[in-house]
């Protein structure tokens, strides 16, 4: 197997991925706030239900607007912005490696960071960080391009990746960059790189490519001080996007807590970098060696930018009073550059073989857990999987035994061929069984295909409901608290009423209705073993009722 081969399996697991059903409550949102904006043709002031929406900057609803325009509103099309941004990442890495390091070193780096389960997650589960990761590899690249060639061409474009990283989730796509490099000059003693007035056309670039969303803000919520939105009366849009959102987490001016626990983005780390963890442990400490000899006897070295952004950006992280698990995702190619940096190290090390068992251990936990999920858990497509999972044996076995690679190439090799692997069985199996639970992206595709081509409405009477409702449906939402306003509405046509069991069988004798039919959900993104488990399943089910007039 060569890396062109390898790079064709990891494309078609990433590719799997394309149509998996938007997964509640992230992604299904921005991908509705997306198709909102394509209705009402608003760009600069941002919506969610006709309501003001005050949390992520415009900068993926945007691309995703354009996406729409082109390939129509479908997921396809939320996906295919933040993916194509997520390959220049992966290629800014490569090209990060080749100016401070070796072409080796980028070649591992791009092998580690394009499979790990965190990329393999963000590629299908789009949110915010998909596209935040790719604009702030760009920007490192092309600002490790202008320290080896002061040309300024590299600067502008280092300035507008930075620019639309910020654009994409806030000032975090600035600090990294800050954090990283302005490590490694101070270190380094390198005041010319800080003191520089070019640096004054960056700040001017990105700037005046801040002003349409910065004008957005103002014009939707500075100007409206009467406005009541999310709890907050008269927010500043300005001052929540530049800093109350991030740093206010750590202040304790934003509202945002979920009490995480000291170590969660640790663990959230560790799961999330598979299946490279365990490696990445002694390469993390090994790092750490080198940084402090470094210096110590005063070598300017460029060492210090992936070791002191990713721990500076994770202690950062780690303050906030609000954490999820793909908040780290943005440092990842700066872990999987300091394990690359590592593996080049001991390529010739008497104790790969030591690491070699390492892999072959997570890789057999990760494809137990891979054909547990789908041929006991949700017994679907078990000939696919047991296909796919001869494959990957196969593979292995000629990874393990190929006396051509040297062993440092083989657990390269081998992680990103196993890890590959292993998602396109999540991808092409496990998930779309998973996401049948999902009652209201199911809700959404029965009643399309129902009255397909026929304009209508569904009423949510009495209960809440989730984004991917808003995405996927082609009907008319309307919500009702009033049971006296469902009279008028069952005389429409192509009607539909959404609601619980219980308010179900408060008006079930009241209307007559064509059909009906119930719906259990559970929140899939917040998968528990007790839903995993077939025999514990039926307990962690709501069930909703869909009938229609």
């Amino acid at each position: 197997m060569n890396l062109i081969g390898l790079s064709i399996i990891t494309f078609i697991s990433y590719i799997a991925g394309f149509f998996i059903t938007l997964i509640d409550i992230d992604a299904t949102q921005y991908a509705a706030i997306s198709k909102e904006m394509v209705l009402n043709g608003s760009l600069l002031e941002v919506f969610y239900r006709g309501k003001d929406y005050l949390d992520k900057p415009p900068m993926l609803f945007w691309t995703t607007v354009f996406s729409f325009k082109i390939f129509g509103i479908n997921q396809f099309a939320y996906r295919l912005p933040s993916f194509l941004i997520s390959l220049l990442g992966i290629y800014s890495v490569y090209r990060f490696c080749r100016i401070f390091y070796t072409q080796q070193i980028g070649v591992y780096a791009v092998l580690i960071v394009a499979n790990c389960q965190a990329f393999y997650l963000m590629h299908h589960d789009v949110r915010t960080d998909c596209m935040l990761t790719g604009f702030v590899m760009l920007s490192f690249w092309q600002l490790a391009v202008y320290m080896s060639t002061k040309k300024l061409k590299h600067l502008f474009v280092f300035s507008v990746a930075v620019a639309f990283a910020m654009m994409t989730k806030g000032p975090i796509g600035l600090m990294v960059i800050v954090i990283a490099f302005g490590s490694q000059f101070i270190i380094t003693r390198n005041w010319h790189y800080i003191f520089n007035w070019h640096y004054l056309i960056s700040i001017g670039i990105i700037a005046l490519l801040l002003l349409p969303m910065s004008w957005g803000l103002y014009h939707q919520f500075d100007l409206h001080p009467e406005k009541f939105v999310y709890g907050l009366q008269g927010p500043s849009g300005l001052r929540f996007f530049y800093w109350t959102q991030s740093f206010g987490r750590i202040t304790g001016e934003s509202n945002w807590n979920n009490n995480p626990d000291t170590f969660f983005l640790v663990h959230s780390f560790l799961w999330s970098f598979l299946p490279w963890s365990l490696l990445f442990v002694p390469a993390f400490v090994w790092a750490i060696k080198v940084a402090y000899q470094n210096a110590k006897d005063k070598l300017k070295t460029n060492d210090y930018i992936s070791l002191c952004g990713f721990v500076f950006v994770f202690v950062f992280m780690s303050l906030s009073s609000y954490q999820l698990p793909h908040y780290t995702f943005v440092i990842h190619p700066l872990a999987a550059v300091i394990l690359a940096r590592y593996i080049y190290h001991l390529r010739n090390s008497k104790h790969n073989s030591v690491f070699l068992g390492i892999i072959k251990f997570t890789l057999l936990l990760l494809i137990t857990l891979a054909v547990y999920l789908s041929c006991y858990a949700f017994k679907q497509h078990i000939v696919l999987c047991v296909c796919i999972l001869l494959s990957t044996c196969i593979g292995l076995i000629f990874i393990f035994n190929n006396k051509k690679l040297i062993p440092i190439n083989k657990i390269l090799f081998a992680g990103a061929f196993g890890i590959a692997c292993v998602n396109l069985i999540l991808n092409a199996s496990v998930y779309p069984q998973i996401l049948k639970y999902q009652a209201y992206s199911e809700i959404a595709f029965d009643i399309n295909q129902t009255d397909k081509n026929q304009p209508g409405s569904l009423v949510v009477f009495d209960k809440d409901y989730w984004c991917s409702l808003d995405f996927y449906l082609n009907h008319k939402i309307l919500f009702s608290t009033n049971q006296s306003n469902l009279d008028s509405i069952s005389k429409s046509e192509n009607t539909w009423i959404l609601t619980d069991t219980s308010h179900y069988n408060q008006i079930k004798g009241l209307y007559h209705f064509k059909s009906t039919k119930i719906y259990y959900h559970f929140p899939v993104s917040n998968l528990s073993i007790d839903f995993i488990n077939p025999e514990t399943r039926p307990m962690t089910l709501s069930p909703f009722v869909v009938a229609k007039f």
